[in-house]
């Protein structure tokens, strides 16, 4: 169908967008937040090593769109549910790192925090599409193939995993740039946010059914976590041990998760489950 090829192509498109804008505005990016991190502190703001993990995302995006281009793959039943929201998602990011740089570092006098709160908008726009995409891969979870698993599964989970965490880092970054830093509240409302975010991330490990995916998501918001917790070592040890234990927690969680996976409770098996085993 044509409009398979069309989503073939778009995908893989703006998956190259991606690096593409990076490669034009990373240098700008760069400067805009080693100024903004030298200003007062962002409790919620991971270290600057977490990062890099911007690299493993790209790349995983256009594994998928690689993945997704080969002609047998156009009428799949997986890529027809997930891949405009992947598409979608991609053009966002492009969007998303525009708006950053256009709004200028914290410090200086052009700084428009306006622009931050576009991102807010575009990062949550990003994480619904995310959320749409994660959802309908569960519900595909027994017709997916093991290549589907490692080669769609893996690169919408670990999208998803950074902007759970990325889109309250993105808020809390805006309500920063707009004045409002919580004064010497903010390691407890970071704190506070953490546990928020344990909460909703340890119910989408818990609702995961693709262990593949389930573990993608999970090292990605332990990653997160512990960015966290090294970036306020010299800022907040209730912080950094919050978010320590965040980690732990993220951990433990994604390990009952797979294991339920693998083997669920007896009550939940069918009589033919349960012959087999």
């Amino acid at each position: 169908m044509l409009s398979d090829k069309l989503r073939q192509f778009f995908v893989l498109f703006f998956a190259i967008g991606q690096f593409v804008t990076t490669a034009l505005l990373s240098t700008a990016f760069n400067e805009v937040s080693d100024r903004t991190s030298a200003g007062s502190p962002v409790y919620f703001l991971p270290a600057g090593y977490t990062f890099a993990i911007w690299g493993l995302i790209m790349v995983l995006s256009l594994v998928y769109a690689m993945y997704q281009i080969f002609p047998k793959q156009a009428d799949q039943e997986v890529h027809r549910r997930i891949g405009w929201f992947v598409m979608i998602n991609t053009i966002f990011f492009s969007i998303w790192l525009a708006l950053a740089v256009q709004s200028g570092s914290y410090t200086s006098p052009d700084f428009q925090p306006v622009w931050i709160l576009a991102t807010v908008g575009i990062i949550i726009g990003m994480l619904a599409m995310n959320i749409f995409a994660f959802l309908n891969l569960r519900d595909l979870s027994s017709t997916l193939t093991r290549a589907d698993r490692w080669l769609a599964a893996v690169p919408v989970s670990v999208y998803f995993g950074w902007l759970s965490v990325a889109t309250i880092a993105n808020t809390t970054s805006y309500l920063y740039g707009a004045g409002w830093t919580g004064a010497e509240y903010g390691a407890l409302i970071t704190v506070a946010l953490l546990i928020v975010a344990v909460v909703i991330t340890g119910f989408v490990i818990l609702l995961y059914n693709i262990t593949e995916g389930t573990v993608a998501y999970g090292a990605v918001v332990m990653w997160a976590a512990l960015g966290i917790a090294a970036g306020n070592v010299n800022q907040s040890w209730l912080v950094t041990v919050t978010a320590g234990v965040v980690a732990m927690l993220i951990l433990l969680l994604t390990i009952l998760s797979v294991n339920r996976q693998h083997f669920p409770p007896a009550s939940s098996q069918t009589p033919q489950t349960m012959l087999r085993t």
